[in-house]
This record gives structure tokens, sequence and C-alpha cells, in this order.
């Protein structure tokens, strides 16, 4: 069974990163990832992931709210 991940990342090479090292894992699923919180909370409820890895400080919203 996977688990699946939403990213909500701004900086790209973190991004980046976290994608390569994330995907290494055959149990690990990243169904999508967010430039900003925003966006990923439009889709949050259709993708419905076991767990989001929020960066906190985020432009706007930040990763807390």
């Amino acid at each position: 069974m996977n688990i699946t991940i939403v990213i909500v990342e701004d900086d790209e090479e973190v991004l980046k990163g976290l994608m390569h090292m994330l995907n290494l894992s055959e149990d690990l699923l990243v169904l999508d990832s967010f430039p900003n919180a925003e966006s990923f909370i439009e889709h949050a409820d259709e993708l419905n992931p076991d767990v989001v890895l929020m960066d906190i400080g985020l432009p706007k919203m930040n990763g807390i709210e």
C-alpha cells in the first residue's frame, strides 16, 4: 500500500530535492505539488493525501495558517 503525499513548497530547488528523495521509495507516491498554500487548499479535498509536506515560510498564507 502506497503512502500518498502532497508537497507545498515555493523553492524550486527544495521541491526538486524532496521529489527526488521521495521517489526513491516504492512505498511513497507523490500525488502533486503546489507553490503556495492557497493553490493547495483549492485541490486538497480531491487529492485527499495521507501526508502533506508543507513549507512553513510560504509567502502570503504561511504553512502554519
